[in-house]
């Protein structure tokens, strides 16, 4: 990957995922929290978010930050940040 000409603009003990955020809709967030706090590597555990969702929020070996949350409607204003 370090010969791709984006990627060689890294070191190669960059991590790969560091600023990018991926977010992951479970159906019971609060279930799946229970099942992955003991092993995952939590930076945020499960919280209310002020626009009324709960989600947790994870860090892979890679350096990707992981937002669990529930499924909702992405283009519904109520989830907006209020």
């Amino acid at each position: 990957m370090a010969q791709h000409t984006y990627f060689s603009q890294f070191s190669k003990d960059a991590q790969r995922g560091l600023g990018i955020e991926i977010v992951i809709m479970v159906d019971d967030v609060e279930k799946y929290y229970g099942q992955v706090k003991e092993f995952a590597n939590v930076v945020k555990p499960l919280t209310l978010q002020p626009w009324g969702l709960y989600d947790f929020r994870t860090a892979d070996p890679f350096g990707y930050y992981l937002r669990f949350t529930t499924h909702h409607d992405i283009f519904d204003p109520e989830n907006a940040v209020k």
